[in-house]
């Protein structure tokens, strides 16, 4: 007798006995003449698929005609843990559950699907997806998120909008009642909440969102865990089983997109925030701007601009500009605009905004990249009271000046500052505008170390560029291969002619770069303070490496109140960015640098890991205790600026506790 032969995915053909190790229970799906041949009666363990659209052997089948004919239909009554209104259909060898949705669109009726999960291979059991995991939806309550059609979602969104609930999280109380069997961690979060009192930052949240207790503790608790896990906003409920927030804990996904919606709603959250962050800033602190782009594809997101990314591509974005107070890392104000809109073009609103939240009374110091300079917004700057220093390209006629009428003295040792290994030189311009009158003050600097590694990057870019010309030239040339075409001239046979002067005229400008501002202070400390400028740019960095790694909502509003949350989750992070510098005693054997600075022994994110191990429990008589604290755990904390911060369970279990926050805004 011929050994049976039938095709798995891919349609490759294996024999039974090859294939012990890999069919499923699912193989019901196969071929019924199989099952009743009884050839896989032997291997209910397996696990791999079979296909029912090939015959098996054909000395094998009493019926070589016969077609296999799907599982039959399970009877809904008799599926365990079915959700209520789920449908199922038998597709390719399962049975998948679905909950309908039926809709109507430009007149049309329309009919959409959310699958849920699948049957068992018997069709007796409900077997939920990871989406009906971690969102637990129902038939009457979708998730705003899984509308595909965006009229549908609007719809969603407005009556979200329309039928705001007053509370998020259970009014009676605050906090859960106790679980003496419950184990969960709050090293991570004790020091989180610790922070965002210490920087101000729960006072500030408070403020914005009316003093609601509900709120507050639902915006803290989703920073916190963005801090300290860097994942998605959607498994932020799941995480609360593993680690101890404020009160109830992080919402679930439903929640929390309902949550970003409605404080999103207020359009001048930002402003609100900015405003109450502007409260802590003392006279002639020095702040630091940038701007950055995040991809955002949806549609409903009205931010949502195709613009130039960093990379010279195009694409959908929004840009998000920042100021961080450089002194102690904290933020103190976000801005969203379109992604089609400059930095230039930002700095206008930004500074109209600062004044209106009082900034320019402080008389701040402004650091800027040179993608901000302007001689409209220099005088309107300094027409308000601001103080700026802002990097400036060698193009800029304040620069490109000092460089050609001043040359000769950046090879004079008299302007070499050994220090910095670089040259320097300032100048002084008056410039009006609109009646006003003010000086700016050039700082330009040129660094010999920098000349020779450009000048040698633009040759071996040019070199490479004319040898790979035979095959780019009858093709459409992107945007970096036409500005290396500009250093050349095409011959009449096609070839390529380096153009030398064209080329040393580039290389006259190379190594140099320049500063200008309002402020006449040395070149040292022109130089040193605009440096200072890196901490916005490390603030970037954890933001969208950390944080706001995608935008993951479907709504202006929502994004409004992502981006809050974010910058509230960010002011922890900037915190220990500061402080990791700060030393732990008796530490040195633990590195083999045998420093006891804290970012030799951890990243921020490892540490927060480690810190995961302590944990609070209770006893049955309700007193709190902390588990797995160590000496280096409370030296840690010291270090962080926390001092017997894990010295007691019931301080602990007191930050953590919501009616402890709700008192807390009152006061």
């Amino acid at each position: 007798m011929a050994m049976p032969r039938f095709v798995i995915a891919g349609w490759r053909k294996i024999t039974v006995e090859r294939s012990r190790c890999l069919l499923s229970t699912t193989a019901t799906a196969c071929a019924n003449g199989a099952l009743r041949q009884g050839y896989l009666a032997d291997y209910p363990e397996t696990l791999v698929r079979a296909s029912s659209r090939v015959p098996w052997g054909l000395d094998d089948l009493q019926d070589q005609n016969t077609k296999t004919d799907k599982q039959e239909r399970p009877n809904k009554d008799e599926i365990k843990g079915l959700p209520a209104h789920a449908q199922y259909q038998f597709r390719q060898g399962t049975w998948y559950v679905y909950f309908p949705y039926c809709f109507r669109e430009d007149g049309k009726r329309k009919q959409e699907r959310d699958y849920i999960g699948t049957l068992s291979p018997d069709g007796k059991e409900f077997l939920p997806n990871l989406y009906y995991v971690q969102n637990e939806p129902d038939f009457d309550h979708r998730p705003v998120e899984r509308w595909k059609s965006p009229v549908m979602r609007q719809r969603a969104l407005e009556k979200l909008n329309a039928n705001k609930v007053e509370t998020i999280a259970p009014s009676v109380s605050l906090d859960p009642e106790l679980d003496c069997d419950q184990q969960l961690s709050v090293g991570a979060t004790a020091l989180c909440a610790s922070i965002l009192n210490a920087n101000g930052m729960l006072k500030n949240v408070g403020t914005v969102l009316d003093n609601n207790p509900e709120l507050t503790m639902a915006c803290i608790n989703l920073a916190m865990h963005s801090a300290i896990t860097t994942d998605k906003t959607y498994l932020a409920d799941k995480e609360s089983t593993q680690q101890k927030f404020i009160g109830y804990g992080c919402l679930r996904s439903p929640r929390a997109s309902e949550f970003f919606q409605r404080i999103g709603n207020e359009q001048t959250l930002s402003l609100k925030m900015a405003k109450a962050c502007a409260t802590h800033l003392e006279d002639g602190e020095i702040l630091a701007l940038d701007g950055t782009r995040v991809d955002c594809n949806s549609e409903n997101i009205s931010l949502a601009a195709v613009g130039k990314k960093k990379d010279g591509s195009y694409g959908p974005q929004i840009n998000v500009s920042l100021v961080i107070n450089v002194k102690n890392g904290s933020p103190i104000c976000y801005r969203a605009y379109a992604g089609n809109i400059s930095d230039i073009s930002t700095l206008d609103d930004l500074r109209k905004m600062w004044t209106d939240i009082g900034i320019s009374e402080k008389s701040p110091l402004i650091l800027m990249d040179r993608g901000y300079p302007n001689q409209e917004e220099f005088v309107n700057l300094d027409r308000d009271g601001y103080r700026f220093l802002i990097g400036a390209k060698t193009s800029m006629k304040l620069v490109k000046d000092v460089i050609d009428q001043k040359n000769c003295e950046f090879y004079d040792q008299k302007t070499y500052l050994r220090q910095q290994r670089c040259y320097g030189v300032k100048s002084k311009t008056a410039v009006s505008c609109d009646g006003h009158r003010m000086n700016i003050h050039s700082y330009v600097f040129r660094s010999p170390s920098k000349e020779m590694t450009e000048t040698d990057e633009l040759l071996d870019r040019l070199e490479a560029f004319q040898k790979g010309w035979p095959r780019k030239k009858n093709s459409v040339l992107s945007q970096a291969d036409r500005k290396n075409l500009d250093f050349f001239v095409v011959t009449p046979n096609g070839n390529l002619l380096l153009d030398e002067e064209r080329v040393s005229y580039e290389c006259y400008c190379l190594g140099y770069f320049g500063l200008v501002g309002n402020v006449d202070i040395t070149l040292m400390d022109a130089l040193t303070k605009y440096r200072q400028r890196n901490e916005v740019e490390v603030a970037f960095k954890l933001m969208f490496q950390h944080l706001l790694t995608s935008t993951r909502v479907h709504s202006s509003a929502a994004l409004d109140g992502l981006l809050m949350t974010t910058f509230v989750g960010l002011s922890i992070l900037t915190y220990l960015h500061t402080k990791m510098n700060g030393t732990i005693p008796k530490e040195l054997v633990r590195n083999p640098e045998r420093t006891s600075s804290i970012n030799s022994l951890w990243t921020i994110q490892e540490m927060l890991k480690d810190l995961r191990r302590i944990k609070l429990a209770y006893t049955k008589s309700g007193k709190p205790r902390l588990l797995n604290v160590v000496k280096r755990d409370r030296d840690l904390a010291e270090a962080l600026g926390f001092p017997g911060l894990f010295d007691s369970a019931e301080n602990v279990a007191k930050l953590l506790s919501g009616s402890h926050l709700a008192a807390t805004l009152k006061k």
